[in-house]
């Protein structure tokens, strides 16, 4: 760490340490002269003219984005530390940590998942309409507030589309097959890492390297465009999800949403009512909904050499089924899961 709790660093004083990354570290820390809370991200040690460029070319980047759900950017500098020079670059206080670190917490619903992810994709729409590429969609470039809505972060990568298009980049898993047989970045290949992004969001997948290694998948898979097939969709998600993130991440770039916004309005059309969520061991689900609550249980019975699913609505018992196999109970409860989708 660079700093200690209550030391002062130019006009901040330094609250707290909140963790450090491929950036540099992140502090919590009081504006002093404003008294106000803050974000101070600090870049790693700095060792040539261009790597200053680059941080300052992120924040004049973050700076200008006037927009409810992109991080807002304050103020950057340099500091020197010990005969090292160090960016800082001061932001909004986002006191709920990345949506990466949520999800390694918490499963997040399908309905949670969209409602939160069309915010997103009002702050990219928003970037494409100023004339930028972002590059870094991903969970961790998801900051959340204090009442848990999500803001855009990290525009290291970000630059114009004329840039863009001449000189590619971007996080490699989340990488459009073009980027590798391109090499070029579009506005297509935003709208993929975003389709990437939502379908881990919504398949709760928050140890990616796990998913990665674990389905073998390749540098070979990324430039075919085979992530999303080799891996698969979680059996609670509804077809109608699984059309929308497949449309935005497929491997013709002409058969992928035209834009963010069409991605978005997609999503906006689905109007999910139910709130589904695993307890105890995924053996229970629980759906809550405008006017329903479906609790869904399932039991074994040994008697019968079965296994039971018991639905109640509103607490009152709705259907049950019985299956011979864990696993075939299983698939009748996600069956019945997904069917709920449909109701309005």
């Amino acid at each position: 760490m660079l700093f200690q709790e209550q030391e002062y660093v130019n006009k901040f004083q330094v609250i707290e340490y909140k963790g450090a990354g491929s950036f540099g570290e992140t502090y919590k820390v009081l504006h002093t002269g404003l008294e106000q809370i803050w974000a101070l991200k600090f870049s790693k040690k700095m060792n040539c003219v261009e790597e200053i460029q680059k941080v300052l070319t992120e924040a004049q980047v973050q700076v200008q984005f006037e927009n409810d759900n992109i991080v807002k950017v304050y103020d950057v500098d340099k500091y020197e530390l010990n005969k090292n020079l160090y960016i800082y670059i001061a932001m909004e206080y986002m006191p709920n940590g990345t949506l990466g670190s949520l999800m390694e917490s918490q499963f997040i619903s399908i309905k949670k998942s969209v409602d939160l992810f069309i915010k997103i994709l009002f702050a990219l729409e928003y970037m494409h309409s100023q004339g930028y590429l972002h590059r870094d969609i991903k969970p961790d470039n998801i900051l959340l507030d204090e009442n848990y809505n999500p803001k855009l972060s990290d525009f290291g990568l970000s630059n114009t589309f004329e840039v863009c298009l001449k000189k590619p980049n971007g996080y490699t898993t989340h990488l459009a097959p073009e980027c590798f047989n391109d090499f070029k970045n579009t506005i297509q290949t935003d709208v993929y890492a975003a389709g990437v992004t939502l379908f881990r969001i919504i398949n709760n997948y928050a140890d990616w390297n796990t998913i990665l290694s674990k389905n073998k998948i390749t540098c070979n898979d990324l430039k075919k465009g085979n992530l999303i097939k080799k891996i698969g969709f979680n059996p609670c998600i509804p077809p109608k999800v699984v059309r929308i993130i497949n449309k935005a991440t497929n491997k013709d770039p002409n058969k992928r949403y035209k834009s963010i916004t069409e991605f978005k309005n997609a999503l906006s059309k689905l109007n999910i009512i139910y709130d589904w969520a695993p307890v105890k061991n995924g053996l229970e689900w629980n759906g809550v909904g405008t006017k329903y609550t479906y609790k869904i249980e399932i039991t074994h019975r040994p008697r019968l050499k079965k296994w039971d699913v018991v639905v109640k609505k509103n607490n009152r018992k709705f259907r049950n089924f019985l299956c011979n196999t864990k696993q075939d109970v299983i698939n009748e409860m996600f069956e019945f899961i997904r069917g709920t989708y449909n109701e309005q």
